[in-house]
């Protein structure tokens, strides 16, 4: 679970900061003492609500995310899968624009046959990792489904969880699809 420069802690790594020098360890910049960074993955509880881990460090119970203030901005780790690299290049790839991604466990799902599709990987196998902060609030709010950077329902980030295979059967742990229709402070 320690991250590493393709791991959770990868940005700040990018920025300098080794991820082992990270753990519970007041980050010094510009003069003032603040502490690092902290990145959840969201995961389904056995009642299907959805609740946070961090994606780096020692494990912890998870957190549900209704406990938050509905105000809470959380930074929280997304998945996105693109069946054609070349879709990296696009405006809305790149920063994030319109885009449906899904939680930790979308990547599982996503790729194994019988799980979200029979065979398997509709997406494509080549994914990208986010990092998106939005209020607590909007994990209550309608996922509406992007399509070609447009999505024309949703206004904020939006959450829908889902724990059952294409055969019918359920699973104990389910995963959440999101959109992220924009970006900047307003749209958070």
């Amino acid at each position: 679970r320690k991250g590493g420069i393709k791991g959770a802690q990868g940005k700040m790594e990018a920025m300098g900061q080794r991820s082992d020098e990270l753990e519970c360890k007041p980050i010094a910049r510009n003069g003032s003492r603040r502490l690092p960074l902290v990145i959840y993955d969201v995961i389904m509880t056995a009642d299907g609500e959805s609740a946070l881990v961090p994606s780096d460090g020692p494990e912890i119970a998870p957190m549900a995310v209704k406990d938050f203030p509905e105000e809470a901005v959380l930074t929280v780790r997304v998945f996105r899968f693109f069946e054609d690299r070349s879709d990296e290049k696009t405006d809305w790839e790149e920063r994030l624009l319109n885009v449906n991604s899904g939680s930790i466990f979308w990547l599982p799902w996503q790729l194994a046959p019988n799980m979200h599709t029979k065979a398997g990987a509709k997406y494509g196998t080549w994914f990208t990792v986010h990092y998106v902060q939005v209020f607590a609030k909007h994990f209550n709010s309608a996922y509406h489904m992007c399509n070609e950077g447009f999505s024309g329902g949703a206004k904020t980030f939006g959450s829908s969880g889902a724990n059952k295979k294409v055969t019918g059967e359920k699973m104990p742990e389910g995963y959440f699809w999101y959109v992220s229709p924009a970006a900047g402070q307003e749209h958070l």
